[in-house]
C-alpha cells in the first residue's frame, strides 16, 4: 500500500499526528489525582491500587513518547545541520515554547497569587504572599528551591511545562546530539540510556536524563530518516498482551523495585503505544485536527483547572468512598478535558492572533 519511502515517512507522520492527543489526555489524567484533598484517616485501597498501575504502566510512558516525538520532528527535515539551519530552528522554538513558557508560567503565579490570597493557602510549604524576589524568580526554574519540598525539585510553578523548559534546553544542545550521533552512528545512546536505566542522576534536572535519552532517540530516527512499520492489528495485540504479562510480571514481584528492569519495560510499552497507533492509523483513523492543535493549550492550561474541580468534586463525592475516588477521577479530568478543548476553540476562533499564539505555541 505504501511503496516508497517519502510515502512511508508521510504515514510516520501522521502515526506522530494521531498520538499527540492521546497522549496529552493521559497526561492531564496522570495528574488527577483525588486522594490528595481527602482526609488522611480514610483508606482507599482499590482505588489507590488502580493509580499505581495507571501512573507506572501507562502514564509513565507520555513524557518519553512527547520527548521522542519532539526529537524525530526536530531532525527530520534536516539533511546538513548548518547553522543558519540550527538558527531558524532556535528562532522557532522562542516563540513556539519559550515565549508562552514564560506567559503561562506568570499566569499559574498571577491565579495562584489572587486565589490564595482570596480563596485557600496554595498546596505547598510556603505561602505565596511570602515569597521574595528570588522565590518568584525560581517559580520559572525549580519550585524545589521555594518550597524546600525534594519533591518538587525541578518541577515550575505550572507544573506539567518542566518539559517545555527541557526540550527547549536539549534543542540548544541540538548541535551537540547531532554530531555525537552521526559521528558515533547512533551508538553514544548507550550512554544515555544506562543513565536513564540506573537513575544513576536522578537528581539531575534543566535537563533530566529522560529528556536527554529519549530526545536523543528521537533525533536518531530523524537524523536516519527512519520510518514506522506498518503494524497489523495481530501484531499489535501480540505486543500489547507481552505488555500487559510483563508488567502483570512487574508488578507482582520484586521485579517492581529493581528500576532499571522496570525502565525496560517502559521501552516496551512505547513500542506499544506506537504499535497501536500505527494499527489505528492504518486503519484510515485520523484524530481531527482541532484536537491535534489544542494539545499545547491543554498541556499548559489544564493544572489550576484540575485543582479547583478536584477540591469541588471530591468534597461532593468522599461520602461514596472508594466509588466517589473513581467518579471523581473519571469527572474532573473529564470536565477539565472538555472545557479546555472549548476554550481553545474559542481562541482560535475569536482571540486576536498574537494572543492566540502565545497561549497556543504557534499550533
Amino acid at each position: 500500500m505504501y511503496g516508497t519511502h517519502t510515502t512511508l515517512l508521510f504515514f510516520m507522520l501522521k502515526v506522530i499526528s494521531n498520538s499527540r492527543f492521546p497522549l496529552c489526555v493521559l497526561i492531564i489524567f496522570m495528574h488527577c489525582d483525588p486522594l490528595q484533598f481527602t482526609s488522611g484517616g480514610e483508606s482507599f485501597l482499590a482505588y489507590q491500587t488502580f493509580q499505581l498501575i495507571s501512573l507506572e504502566f501507562i502514564f509513565r510512558l507520555c513524557v518519553p513518547l512527547f520527548f521522542i516525538i519532539s526529537g524525530y520532528l526536530f531532525f527530520l527535515t534536516i539533511d546538513e545541520f548548518s547553522f543558519a539551519t540550527y538558527k531558524n530552528k532556535i528562532r522557532h522554538r522562542v516563540s513556539s515554547l519559550l515565549i508562552p513558557y514564560f506567559v503561562w508560567n506568570l499566569i499559574t503565579l498571577l491565579l495562584y497569587f489572587i486565589g490564595c490570597t482570596l480563596l485557600f493557602p496554595m498546596p505547598s510549604g510556603k505561602p505565596i504572599v511570602e515569597y521574595n524576589i528570588q522565590d518568584f524568580l525560581f517559580c520559572f526554574w525549580d519550585m524545589g528551591r521555594v518550597t524546600g519540598n525534594p519533591e518538587v525539585t525541578g518541577l515550575v510553578i505550572d507544573t506539567p511545562l518542566w518539559f517545555i523548559r527541557d526540550l527547549f534546553i536539549v534543542s540548544l544542545l541540538s548541535p551537540i546530539i547531532y554530531i555525537l550521533l552521526k559521528k558515533s552512528k547512533g551508538i553514544i545512546l548507550l550512554l544515555p540510556a544506562v543513565i536513564w536505566a540506573t537513575e544513576s542522576c536522578s537528581s539531575l534536572y534543566a535537563p533530566g536524563d529522560q529528556a536527554i535519552f529519549f530526545f536523543s532517540l528521537g533525533a536518531f530516527g530523524g537524523i536516519k530518516k527512519c520510518n514506522l512499520p506498518i503494524v497489523s492489528s495481530k501484531n499489535a495485540s501480540l505486543l500489547l498482551g507481552l505488555y500487559i504479562v510483563s508488567s502483570i510480571l512487574l508488578f507482582s514481584t520484586d521485579l517492581f523495585e529493581t528500576r532499571w528492569i522496570k525502565h525496560i519495560n517502559d521501552l516496551l510499552g512505547i513500542a506499544t503505544f506506537l504499535a497501536i497507533t500505527s494499527c489505528v492509523t492504518n486503519l484510515n483513523v485520523t484524530v481531527h485536527p482541532t484536537l491535534t492543535n489544542s494539545c499545547f493549550f491543554l498541556y499548559a492550561y489544564f493544572q489550576l483547572p484540575l485543582l479547583l474541580t478536584q477540591k469541588i468534586m471530591v468534597s461532593k463525592l468522599a461520602f461514596l468512598g472508594e466509588y466517589g475516588m473513581f467518579l471523581s477521577f473519571l469527572l474532573c479530568g473529564s470536565i477539565v478535558l472538555f472545557m479546555g478543548i472549548g476554550i481553545y476553540y474559542l481562541l482560535k476562533r475569536f482571540a486576536p492572533k498574537l494572543l492566540y499564539n502565545i497561549l497556543c505555541g504557534g499550533r
